[in-house]
């Protein structure tokens, strides 16, 4: 039976809060891929539009529904957004991250953001642990406090950094210096629990965790349930929904509250990405959990396949490219694949003698 546990909110003490002159706004998914010519010519892929964004080979690129980063064959750091190419470095960062709604990178040590207007400094000298989701960045700073960036400004948690953290879409949790373990949420922190959890994942609004008494608790928009009172063989959490193998083996779905049962056969494998689960079964069944229908896309498991968004693309038996997409099974392409990659709902993917195609809108073109 599952439980509503009683919770306790705090609401932020800023030790430090500084705050920045913009607006996060988050944004719906939009139509961004990318692809790499026979010349090595760099193009983007916009809603129906190709775009040329360089002439030499890139060193690197990270695609998102928003931006399109990347450090070109000279080392600078560019970003593609909103029909334009903007070069934020004269050189390439340590390390960088694209999300729904912002870039961040490290670059000699600062932590930066872009969120569509100027790139601009929020920490210095960042540490591990470090964590990022489509609306939060959590970091350690110079002086070891643990902070939280969530589009508008920076906020510390604590003084002492934590010891381990992870992000969601829109929710950080984490195992503070004295073992407890919080969630950061719509601005404000939650105790969630006196001791270290066993495990512990995030997805949009919610912390699915194991605790010290083997409890399978999630968190949800503010509310804690115990979802089952013997810990689970597996967990995987996506938007507002969490996927788990019971004790028992059955596969079961947690969403609004409420827990479901997707199969009693525990799946061979099973994989969370937004809110598209994609998991296979013991006999060989290939099948699809999307809005709120489960359904049979092959009586085999595909040699390869990537999801995200609206769409799943994986190859048949014959090594031809399918889709499933907003719920109808499609045939891309019968010829020999290369390689292909999805990009929010855009499948890119490449034939014959190296040449790229775009199946975008339930069309190739």
């Amino acid at each position: 039976m599952m439980l509503r546990i009683p919770l306790i909110r705090l609401w932020i003490i800023c030790f430090g809060s500084i705050l920045i002159n913009s607006f996060f706004n988050p944004v719906t998914a939009q139509n961004l891929g990318v692809y790499e010519d026979r010349r090595d010519y760099f193009f983007a892929f916009d809603d129906g539009e190709i775009i040329q964004l360089e002439f030499l080979k890139v060193q690197s690129f990270k695609v998102s529904d928003r931006y399109i980063a990347y450090v070109t064959n000279k080392s600078e750091f560019k970003i593609y957004y909103d029909g334009s190419i903007i070069k934020l470095e004269d050189r390439a960062p340590s390390s960088y991250f694209v999300t729904d709604n912002f870039l961040f990178y490290i670059i000699s040590g600062y932590l930066r953001v872009f969120d569509g207007r100027q790139p601009r400094t929020i920490a210095i000298w960042v540490k591990p642990p470090f964590a990022y989701s489509d609306t939060i960045i959590a970091f350690t700073d110079q002086y070891d406090y643990f902070s939280v960036f969530d589009g508008r400004k920076v906020e510390t948690l604590d003084t002492w950094k934590a010891k381990s953290v992870r992000g969601g879409r829109n929710i950080i949790a984490y195992v503070d210096n004295s073992n407890q373990f919080k969630a950061y949420y719509h601005g404000e922190t939650y105790d969630l629990e006196p001791f270290n959890p066993i495990k512990y994942r995030t997805g949009k609004n919610i912390i699915a965790y194991v605790n010290e008494f083997n409890q399978f608790i999630i968190f949800d928009r503010g509310e804690i349930y115990e979802i089952e009172s013997l810990r689970p063989k597996s967990f995987k959490v996506g938007d507002d929904m969490v996927a788990y193998v019971d004790n028992s083996g059955y596969f079961k779905l947690y969403e609004n509250g409420a827990v479901t049962e997707i199969s009693p056969i525990q799946p061979e494998a099973y994989r969370f990405k937004d809110k598209i689960l994609v998991f296979t079964e013991p006999a060989g069944f290939f099948k699809v959990h999307y809005q709120d229908q489960t359904y049979e896309l092959e009586n085999y498991t595909p040699s390869m396949y990537e999801f995200d968004n609206d769409l799943v693309a994986y190859l048949d038996v014959m090594g031809h490219l399918k889709a499933f997409y907003k719920g109808k099974i499609m045939k891309v392409s019968n010829e020999k694949i290369n390689f292909f990659y999805v990009y929010g709902n855009v499948l890119v993917f490449n034939i014959g003698n190296n040449l790229t195609r775009i199946f975008h809108n339930g069309q190739v073109q």
